[in-house]
């Protein structure tokens, strides 16, 4: 999947404070006992970034979506993304290929996407690295996160998060859920930070969880 990395707020949206609704999403709060004093001394040998993290269910973005794509290491990708869809048929070939030799598309339950959204969370919160907010829809996870300046600890500690995510929902997803990888795109700015914010909180599909753990000037 190729994301953009300029996300834009909703010119709806006002400053949240953990806990606020968002139309047509399910919207649930903890209390805000972890501040950033509170990152793991293991963090803290390591230099950090947010991080706006993507990670999609088992054949629902494959190489060649309409919607637009990268594959590993980028040796093919699209000229458009999801905001941006590229030229109609670019890569049709490709994504009538992989539809072809790919599984079963996986779908998130909407009876489950509140505990996922929460373990994935929660889970990288034990581990000493700060989640601000986190969503779950029926085909991917979204999560705003202080991770490594290193992609690919950073690529090792969200893998683990949607393992235990995975463990988590078992009985009634069994088997694999998630594609391999994910997107992990570095914050580059307080402005950035807060337009990811407000697209995890408020743009995300109907029917999404969003779980808000931080306000959106927890940068």
């Amino acid at each position: 999947m190729k994301s953009d990395a300029s996300d834009k707020p909703s010119p709806q949206s006002n400053p949240p404070t953990p806990g606020q609704s968002a139309a047509r999403q399910r919207v649930s709060a903890v209390p805000d006992s972890w501040a950033h004093a509170n990152v793991s001394a293991r963090a803290l040998t390591c230099p950090l970034i947010w991080r706006h993290v993507i990670c999609n269910t088992h054949c629902t973005w494959l190489p060649g979506d309409p919607r637009g794509f990268r594959n590993r290491e980028h040796r093919i990708h699209s000229s458009g993304d999801y905001k941006s869809p590229p030229p109609t048929g670019e890569h049709a070939g490709l994504y009538t290929h992989n539809l072809n030799q790919s599984g079963n598309r996986i779908l998130i339950p909407s009876t489950v996407r509140q505990r996922i959204a929460e373990v994935f969370a929660n889970h990288l919160r034990s581990q000493g690295w700060p989640v601000s907010i986190a969503s779950a829809s029926e085909t991917h996870v979204h999560a705003l996160s202080l991770l490594p300046v290193d992609r690919r600890q950073t690529k090792r500690i969200v893998g683990d998060a949607k393992r235990v995510a995975s463990r988590s929902v078992k009985a009634e997803m069994p088997g694999s859920i998630w594609s391999e990888g994910g997107t992990y795109k570095p914050v580059r700015n307080i402005a950035h930070y807060k337009a990811a914010y407000e697209y995890i909180r408020t743009r995300q599909e109907e029917g999404a969880y969003v779980l808000v753990l931080q306000g959106h000037d927890s940068y």
